[in-house]
């Protein structure tokens, strides 16, 4: 992963009556008003946030998981995180971006909780649906 534009977690996304969508490059969603759109956002949005939940709007929804050392890599040289070693030998992770809205600064992680995150996160032949 080069550039976190490289990053593509959505593998697959089914819809009822529609079928699998094309998951790379803009998808413009237009539907008449409590069409699902809303909820639709919010399924991926669990999804990506490793939520174990069936999809509401969705039938299935796949995601790719990315290596952690390149995706965190990335993320240092595009200067969304900054990572050290503190006075305790401990490896952590600064975010540099505040809360989406709220601009409360957001809290440092030390870099094995991070990994142990990622370990954790269901990859696509794990997540519900498949």
């Amino acid at each position: 992963m080069k550039n976190l534009s490289d990053f593509k977690p959505l593998e697959r996304v089914s819809l009822p009556l529609l079928g699998d969508l094309d998951c790379s490059g803009l998808i413009l969603m237009v539907g008449l008003n409590s069409s699902g759109k809303t909820q639709f956002l919010r399924d991926i949005c669990a999804r990506l946030r490793g939520e174990i939940r069936d999809p509401v709007v969705a039938r299935e929804i796949a995601l790719r998981k990315v290596q952690f050392e390149p995706f965190l890599s990335c993320l240092e040289r595009e200067g969304y995180i900054e990572r050290y070693t503190d006075t305790g030998n401990n490896r952590q992770i600064r975010p540099k971006a505040t809360y989406v809205g709220s601009g409360e600064p957001s809290a440092l992680t030390q870099e094995f909780q991070a990994e142990q995150w990622h370990q954790s996160y269901l990859n696509s032949e794990e997540s519900l649906g498949s």
